[in-house]
């Protein structure tokens, strides 16, 4: 039964004076490097929220790639493709094919927006896993589908993010004895994050409206730490899916320095959320010409 946090724990908190500059300075800041991120889109997703995070990939000077459910097809979506039923066979979409080709030319894929449980978007998941070397950025959304398919992510490169919640009910789902000691504050959130990225060779990453804590398992236990203020988790989740997956994707390496470039992006979006006077694109781009 785990307690408490094992030992020894180094935490790197990120706050207002950026620690890791290299990480923006040597970014593109053009569309001559720029690669495509996907995001799949179930039929509940927000539209605030798939418009948030296309546009800040595309303020991250990255190229968006939207998957949609085709219930949205009316809801001005910006969407590449629109899942289309398959009326000939049911547990398929009649796109997957097309689907397949932005994955495969795409730096990492954001699964995802609100996806559905059901067998079409099971079959069309495991077969994107299975069949592409795309690193995966999973979601909360992601995980009623990871349990249907234990191994699915074993030999997949990809990142966690996930609220507190989710990473409880991670931990279940992988068998890890995890219990929360009272007065353990932040300790109780190492321990678990620690133990699924060790468990699971994942990096892993938790938000809530005021933190995100971040845990790469080829660095175990070392932790990002970044606090900030807002009230809308929507909003955090939002920027850290978008903002980190474009981090991530500036290098093919990102797995050697996965804590320096996730605390990147905690700061930016502990910039973003000081000020709600404007939509998050804008404040993105002010705090990208301001550091980078």
């Amino acid at each position: 039964m785990l307690d408490s946090a094992p030992t020894p724990v180094n935490i790197v908190r990120q706050q207002d004076e950026l620690l890791f500059r290299n990480i923006l300075f040597e970014r593109p800041i053009n569309r001559l490097r720029a690669r495509n991120i996907t995001l799949l889109a179930g039929r509940h997703a927000k539209l605030k929220q798939i418009h948030d995070a296309y546009q800040l990939i595309n303020i991250m000077n990255h190229h968006s790639r939207l998957i949609a459910a085709h219930a949205l097809r009316t809801r001005d979506v910006p969407a590449d493709v629109f899942l289309k039923p398959d009326i000939k066979n049911e547990l398929h979409f009649a796109n997957t094919e097309q689907v397949m080709e932005i994955v495969n030319d795409s730096a990492f894929v954001i699964m995802g927006l609100e996806l559905e449980i059901s067998s079409k978007y099971q079959i069309l998941v495991e077969k994107v896993i299975s069949s592409t070397q795309t690193p995966i950025l999973a979601t909360n959304s992601l995980l009623p589908i990871v349990k249907t398919s234990p191994g699915l992510l074993k030999n997949h490169k990809g990142v966690f993010v996930l609220d507190t919640k989710s990473l409880i009910r991670l931990a279940n789902m992988a068998n890890l004895a995890v219990s929360l000691k009272a007065g353990a504050g932040i300790n109780n959130k190492l321990s678990v994050i620690r133990l699924l990225a060790d468990s699971l060779s994942w990096p892993v990453v938790c938000y809530e409206t005021s933190q995100v804590i971040s845990c790469n398992p080829a660095q175990s236990g070392r932790f990002g730490v970044t606090n900030f203020k807002t009230t809308n988790k929507l909003e955090v989740e939002t920027m850290v899916v978008a903002i980190l997956s474009c981090l991530l994707a500036d290098s093919r390496l990102w797995q050697h320095d996965f804590l320096e470039r996730s605390l990147t992006a905690a700061f930016l979006l502990r910039q973003v959320t000081k000020t709600n006077n404007s939509s998050l694109d804008k404040k993105l781009q002010a705090v990208l010409e301001k550091y980078q």
